[in-house]
């Protein structure tokens, strides 16, 4: 029997809910499908007329559907207030809304040689007398210690630096989920941290993978991030064809500070550029600087363009991951807690954001959408070794360093067992189970909610009114542990 049969004949779902051969063949080629057109077809079959509000009544209660994709796709402006409405002219305004796609560009580097491997390529070269592989690695590694490793070509991470990834994994890589827009248009978002690779990057994953004591394929998440989002948050949004305008003047000593529509500066006017000085005349020479921009003249607009999944990123991107990983074989993921986001990146200002990602949100998440509990799972984030003092006693030291780290021990027991304390976190973990595995693999993932895992049990957690009863259950989350004040200090040396 054929992929595309067993999609067909699958057991356990109702007749209703049969795939037919082409959602099975796009359940093969794509991870994710939409709420909103299963729905819209369903209607359809269902009550070929109506006017456009009892349309959009009717797909915001359907099981699965969220308001959101509604949203951004426009549907709810589209039928809101429409009279008489087909069926035929209700599928062509969904056809003419598509929902966004998303499109996934994997990132990695040449992998960085450890330490041993090092000192072996030194051996080499003072006996072969050539140092060219010797001189290259440290390089490399040179490069990583300082953080800036990936930042001399296309196809290069950015962040593989041991300061911003754990040091137990391996085949490092920088996932990059992006909008397919026109590179021309100037709706497109360019990530800072990827230039031109970071064209459209919705959001973006920094993922290792590790082996388990019994040998289990592990994803390994060390972040995931919306610039894109971050950014709209602090400066906000613009929309297409929304042109900017100048809207206020306000009179200052001198001259008028012009603001647009949205609030956000413009251009200070100077009262001797205008005959008669005025708001108005103000007003008309800003509006004349926005469409013909001088060089210093204007203030660019901060804002950056609109984007599906402002709320959402984050689930969008751990969708993604999970496919992926129920797709290749992996056993169990694993993601950061907050407290290790903290000691990355200190002084970022967004403590708070982090406690809520990573240990509200994501855990939440994953653990009411796929029904399966969250856990935590010790990770190896500092390469630590313990040495013999030169005044006697056991130290602790970073490979590659001889600078000791904490007390003095009088033990190598002892010394080993705060080393092991040092260096691993408990970064929150889900298993890839059997059910999520099948039903990801033969019907993909909704692109703005998940459906529930069938058969899944577990502590129930907090629904919201938009959730249908199935969806409101889940497994259970531990709560993480926060880490001390040395395991602290010693990670962010």
């Amino acid at each position: 029997m054929s992929l595309i049969d067993r999609l067909l004949v699958r057991p356990g779902l109702s007749a209703a809910k049969k795939l037919t051969e082409a959602q099975a063949e796009k359940a093969m080629k794509r991870p994710f499908y939409s709420a909103v057109d299963k729905a819209v077809e369903d209607i359809v079959g269902k009550q070929p007329k109506g006017t456009g509000d009892q349309y959009l009544a009717m797909i915001l209660k359907t099981k699965g559907v969220k308001p959101a994709e509604v949203k951004d796709r426009g549907l709810d402006v589209a039928l809101k207030g429409k009279g008489k409405t087909t069926g035929a002219e209700l599928q062509k305004l969904a056809e003419d809304r598509p929902p966004p796609e998303v499109v996934q560009r994997t990132l990695k580097s040449d992998p960085i040689p450890s330490y041993d491997e090092l000192l072996d390529l030194e051996s080499k070269a003072y006996r072969t007398g050539d140092f060219s592989e010797y001189d290259a690695a440290k390089d490399l590694i040179d490069m990583q210690e300082k953080g800036i490793y990936g930042k001399f070509g296309p196809g290069n991470t950015m962040y593989s630096g041991k300061d911003y990834t754990s040091q137990t994994g391996s085949n490092y890589r920088e996932i990059l989920i992006k909008l397919p827009r026109n590179e021309s248009s100037a709706q497109s978002f360019v990530n800072k941290h990827y230039g031109s690779e970071g064209l459209n990057t919705l959001a973006h994953a920094r993922v290792q993978d590790m082996k388990g004591p019994k040998g289990e394929k592990i994803m390994l998440i060390d972040e995931i991030q919306s610039d894109w989002h971050q950014a709209g948050r602090k400066r906000g949004y613009r929309s297409e064809g929304d042109e900017r305008v100048a809207a206020t003047a306000i009179p200052q000593e001198g001259y008028f500070e012009v603001r647009d529509q949205h609030g956000n500066f413009v251009a200070n006017v100077m009262n001797h550029d205008m005959t008669n000085p005025s708001a108005e005349a103000a007003l008309t020479i800003a509006d004349r600087r926005i469409s013909a921009p001088e060089i210093g003249a204007q203030a660019d607009d901060l804002r950056v363009p609109d984007a599906p999944f402002k709320n959402t990123w984050h689930e969008l991107t751990m969708k993604r991951l999970v496919d992926d990983a129920a797709r290749n074989g992996y056993d169990k993921v694993v993601f950061s807690p907050a407290s290790l986001q903290k000691v990355r990146y200190p002084d970022s200002g967004a403590e708070s954001l982090y406690d809520l990602l990573y240990d509200q949100k994501l855990p939440k998440f994953v653990s009411k959408e796929y029904g399966v509990d969250v856990d935590q799972y010790p990770v190896k984030t500092k390469d630590l070794s313990v040495i013999h003092g030169n005044r006697g006693g056991f130290t602790i030291v970073e490979r590659g360093s001889s600078k000791a780290i904490g007390d003095v021990y009088e033990t190598r027991d002892a010394a080993e067992a705060a080393a092991k304390q040092m260096s691993e976190v408990p970064y929150h973990s889900f298993d890839i189970t059997p059910e999520m595995r099948e039903r990801i693999t033969t019907q993909g993932q909704p692109i703005y909610q998940l459906a529930p895992v069938a058969g899944a049990i577990g502590a129930g957690m907090m629904a919201t009114d938009e959730e249908p009863t199935e969806y409101k259950k889940g497994g259970k989350v531990k709560k993480p542990v926060s880490l001390d004040a040395m395991r602290l200090a010693v990670m962010s040396k």
